[in-house]
């Protein structure tokens, strides 16, 4: 159930292509925040720099290597998955065990690389 990875025009613009992840994420979060009606958006902290100390905290609290950056909930209990990537940002190996377990599984997971992917994303979902 992932959306295909389309790449859009602005993700072809050379500017975008110098936007560090965090700023794609930025615009979808406020995108998606004003447009996905009662739903719930998560950001999970994942890819943040930790001490070894934190790492280690967050991985015996629960934390996943390969958790993706975030989540919409629906009502009803639906969760569709996001992962957001430069234009050369390449998954880990635990992001690949991770969206190939969401595809087995039927849960809705998609690789984003700019605001306009993540909005086609969230449209063939369903959710806009």
């Amino acid at each position: 159930m992932t959306a295909p990875a389309r790449m859009s025009s602005a993700s072809r613009d050379p500017r975008v292509a110098e936007m560090p992840e965090y700023r794609i994420q930025a615009a979808i979060v406020e995108h998606l925040r004003a447009t996905i009606g009662n739903r719930k958006l998560h950001a999970s902290p994942n890819g943040a720099h930790h001490n070894d100390k934190q790492g280690a905290k967050l991985r015996w609290t629960g934390t996943l290597n390969g958790w993706p950056d975030l989540e919409v909930l629906s009502p009803g209990g639906r969760v569709h998955f996001i992962e957001v990537k430069t234009l050369t940002g390449r998954l880990q190996p635990a992001q690949v065990e991770m969206r190939d377990w969401c595809e087995a599984n039927d849960v809705p997971w998609a690789l984003v690389r700019s605001l306009d992917e993540a909005l086609a994303s969230a449209k063939a979902w369903g959710l806009l």
